[in-house]
């Protein structure tokens, strides 16, 4: 099963009230780390009511990210069913963050594991202050399932209670949710809870998608977006030519966003997915647009799906010689170029959100 257009809207709609989401069930490897801390940099940088937990958030994703490389190493005689995505998660909901990790993990770790979290809950800021000067000299620390310095230091710098479940899988497997709470402000809003993040990894799952970026799209925030999908492409795919494609189908779509979508409810915002298929991917973006703006883009959309590869091609030609640009809304060469890489015809959909606004879905498969 792959994603359809109503989905997107349904995804969108679920993390309304987020100014960043971010999931990513993608390849895990180290260069990851740094893109993600610099996309929540960007976020955090331009709330400053949110600059005093810059440091405690970059901490808390490093060790998550760490955490799920150090799990992903399973041993060979696992089962099928057990052979299910890791899935890294970064929210911004007003004055709070949210940082979430999943991953397998071996039922005879899982007992232990979960005894040390909950020992970590029962402690109080000094307790966990003495615990780890306490095992800082240790050389023990490393060995994975045990709660460690960088558990103990998630559980120091959150000054939450860490939130976590274990989900049996077989005999043998079970999958770990955790989640990370940063605030320095009492909620006014009911935080989004474990069972929610649990609920959210099973839809991405279902749908097979790699990728969840819903923010106000920005070039500082698209940079270490299209760094980690080329890191992921390079080791999910040895064709280098689906490779360029998918990146540069992700880009255009990416600046459209930037570019055409409306303001609603005071967010300009969207959102990118991109799914695995049997043949390739699947790219799919949502935004706001005014419903003043639907005639012409649709006329535009059609006309475009009415062309064959050589008279996109031909059009493409046409577009470049003309010196005038579009006008904000219109498509614009980037969705021409976009729809010559499609495998099939690209699909769409205007949603009615009220007088002023639709929600615009696209979906391309490469």
């Amino acid at each position: 099963m792959v994603l359809n257009l109503k989905k997107v809207y349904d995804f969108f709609q679920l993390l309304q009230g987020d100014s960043l989401s971010l999931f990513y069930q993608g390849v895990t490897h180290d260069d990851i780390t740094e893109k993600l801390i610099s996309l929540s940099d960007t976020n955090i940088r331009s709330q400053s009511d949110l600059s005093r937990i810059r440091k405690r958030v970059a901490f808390a994703i490093s060790e998550c990210f760490q955490n799920i490389i150090r799990h992903k190493d399973l041993p060979r005689e696992r089962q099928k069913s057990a052979a299910l995505p890791s899935m890294f998660m970064i929210r911004n909901i007003r004055q709070s963050y949210y940082i979430g990790s999943v991953n397998l993990v071996k039922k005879d770790k899982a007992g232990k594991l979960e005894q040390q979290l909950q020992n970590l809950n029962n402690l109080s800021s000094e307790e966990l202050r003495q615990l780890y000067l306490q095992l800082l000299p240790s050389v023990e620390l490393s060995e994975k399932g045990g709660a460690g310095l960088g558990l103990i230091e998630m559980a120091r710098k959150s000054k939450q209670k860490l939130e976590f479940d274990f989900r049996s899988l077989n005999k043998s497997f079970s999958l770990f949710f955790m989640q990370l709470s940063f605030s320095e402000e009492v909620q006014s809003i009911a935080a989004p809870g474990l069972r929610e993040v649990e609920g959210l990894y099973d839809a991405l799952l279902t749908h097979k998608v790699m990728l969840l970026y819903k923010s106000d799209f920005s070039q500082e925030g698209m940079l270490p977006l299209i760094d980690m999908m080329e890191n992921n492409l390079s080791k999910v795919t040895a064709t280098r030519t689906l490779q360029r494609k998918v990146m540069y189908v992700m880009i255009e779509l990416f600046q459209n966003i930037i570019k055409h979508a409306a303001t609603a409810f005071n967010r300009q915002e969207g959102i990118l997915l991109i799914a695995s298929t049997p043949e390739g991917f699947e790219i799919s973006t949502g935004n706001y647009i005014r419903n003043t703006d639907i005639d012409a883009l649709e006329q535009h959309l059609l006309q475009l799906r009415g062309l064959e590869k050589e008279g996109l091609q031909q059009y493409y030609r046409q577009e470049l010689l003309r010196t005038q640009q579009n006008t904000k809304g219109g498509a614009g060469l980037g969705l021409i170029e976009t729809a010559r890489y499609s495998n099939q015809q690209f699909q769409y959909s205007f949603l009615p959100v009220d007088k002023e606004v639709s929600f615009f879905s696209f979906e391309i498969k490469i």
